[in-house]
């Protein structure tokens, strides 16, 4: 199962920076609806920057609307009460921020084993969730 994180999502809307456009753009077409989600905390951050894309000029449509059509590309995978606890666990465990760790803790709940990511690149690995750079 894979997901895809924030950073990913963004740049393949962002004109910005065309060469990670098309990576982005590349790397989404390729996944398939049935084998891959956009876990929760993903889509909120999402909504956030796409926000301020828009107040910046850089996003000119409707920012709560693209949040809603990721759904009509993959599903939205929704933490478990359990998320918590593995997430201070992995926070502690491999000293990352509480926002990377709540991530790697929604994947590794719901199934995921590839996260696509430009951030968390020190650990290739981290509970049982491979974290693959698709700029590199």
């Amino acid at each position: 199962m894979n997901a895809v994180d924030t950073n990913v999502l963004v740049y393949s809307i962002d004109v910005a920076e065309p060469v990670k456009q098309r990576l982005a753009e590349e790397l989404i077409e390729t996944l398939s609806e049935d084998d891959t989600v956009i876990p929760w905390q993903v889509a909120c951050e999402v909504a956030a920057v796409l926000r301020t894309l828009a107040n910046t000029g850089r996003f000119t449509g409707d920012y709560a609307e693209a949040v809603v059509g990721l759904r009509t590309c993959f599903p939205v995978s929704m933490p478990q009460l359990s998320t918590l606890e593995r997430s201070l666990h992995i926070h502690t465990r491999y000293q990352m921020s509480i926002w990377d760790a709540l991530l790697i803790a929604a994947c590794a709940d719901a199934g995921v084993t590839r996260l696509y990511t430009e951030d968390m690149q020190g650990r290739p690995t981290i509970e049982g969730v491979t974290l693959v750079n698709p700029f590199t």
